[in-house]
C-alpha cells in the first residue's frame, strides 16, 4: 500500500512541472505510436517488420554497453520463426505477465547461445517489460529496478525489491504501479494536461 499523503505532495510537484518535463518524456509515445503502426506478429518478413516497429524506441532499448533492441533484431534474423514465437508467447494475455517475462528472458538466453555474437544478449526483465508496455501500453509498464525502489521510498509503500529476486521484483513492481495507477485515474486534471498534450504532439 502507498501512503496517500506522500502520493499527494507527490503528485502536486509532477503536475508542477508537468509541462516543463514533456519535452523529455513525449519520445516514450512515439515509440508506441510506431509500434503500433508497424506491428504484425503475421509479416512475412519478421525481421524487418520488428526493425521498423523498435525503430523510435532509442534509450528506452539502447543506453551505454546495452543494447537489447539490436540483438533481438540480429536474433530475430537468425532465427525468426523461434523469435515470431517468443513475443507471440510475451503478448499472450492468458498467461501471468510475469511468468511471460521470465520465460522470454530464458529463452533468449538459449536462442542467443545458439547464434549470438557477443557475451550478452540484454533481454532482460527490464527490457522484455518494455516490449510488452510497446505492445499494451494502457496495461503494462517499464520495468526499472532501481525507479520502482525509489518510487516505493517516496510513496511510503511496503513493497520490497530486492536485487536478483527477479519474479518478486516483478509482481511487486506491477502491484506499486497498479495502485499509482489506479490513484492516477482520479486525478482528472492529470488526465486532461496528459491528453491535452497527447493530441498536440502526436
Amino acid at each position: 500500500m502507498i501512503d496517500n499523503l506522500r502520493f499527494e505532495s507527490v503528485i502536486t510537484a509532477y503536475k508542477a512541472s508537468f509541462a516543463n518535463n514533456w519535452n523529455a518524456e513525449k519520445f516514450k509515445w512515439k515509440a508506441v505510436k510506431c509500434f503500433t503502426d508497424n506491428w504484425d506478429l503475421n509479416a512475412a518478413d519478421f525481421p524487418d517488420m520488428l526493425k521498423r516497429s523498435l525503430a523510435e524506441t532509442g534509450s528506452l532499448l539502447l543506453s551505454a554497453n546495452n543494447f537489447p533492441a539490436g540483438v533481438i533484431e540480429e536474433l530475430s534474423v537468425a532465427a525468426p520463426d523461434e523469435v515470431r514465437k517468443m513475443f507471440a508467447d510475451l503478448y499472450d494475455e492468458n498467461r501471468d505477465p510475469v511468468e511471460r517475462i521470465i520465460d522470454f528472458k530464458d529463452r533468449a538466453t538459449k536462442l542467443y547461445s545458439r547464434y549470438g555474437k557477443g557475451k550478452n544478449h540484454f533481454q532482460t526483465e527490464s527490457s522484455a517489460s518494455t516490449y510488452l508496455w510497446l505492445r499494451y501500453p494502457d496495461k503494462y509498464y517499464i520495468y526499472r529496478l532501481k525507479i520502482a525502489k525509489k518510487m516505493a521510498a517516496a510513496l511510503g509503500s511496503n513493497y520490497v525489491f530486492k536485487k536478483g529476486a527477479y519474479a518478486e521484483d516483478l509482481r511487486n513492481f506491477y502491484a506499486l504501479y497498479n495502485e499509482v495507477r489506479e490513484e492516477i485515474k482520479k486525478d482528472s486534471e492529470l488526465v486532461s494536461m496528459m491528453r491535452s498534450l497527447l493530441a498536440d504532439d502526436l
